[in-house]
């Protein structure tokens, strides 16, 4: 399942729509989709990753089913481990 969420399918194609636009004034991209291998300068990066504490509370919030949930929290983890293997900067 995580194979086909967003963050693999269209991770290529924002870091495409990054890379077309120009580097000033500044850039700012946000979501799931942009994976951490595509920042060559980490001095200009910063991931915000919430803990899994935080993130189980409002997924709790949202109702959603204990698939959904599951899948968020992989997806969540998988980010961070991806964020760290590459060693941008994180907030948690």
């Amino acid at each position: 399942m995580l194979e086909l969420s967003l963050h693999r399918e269209r991770g290529p194609m924002v870091v495409d729509d990054l890379l077309a636009l120009p580097s000033t004034p500044l850039v700012i991209a946000e979501g799931s989709t942009l994976p951490a291998a595509a920042v060559d300068d980490r001095s200009r990066a910063v991931w915000l990753i919430p803990t899994p504490e935080f993130q189980r509370a409002r997924l709790e919030e949202r109702g959603l089913r204990r698939g959904a949930k599951e899948l968020f929290l992989l997806l969540a983890g998988t980010i961070e481990r991806e964020a760290r293997d590459r060693g941008v900067p994180i907030l948690l």
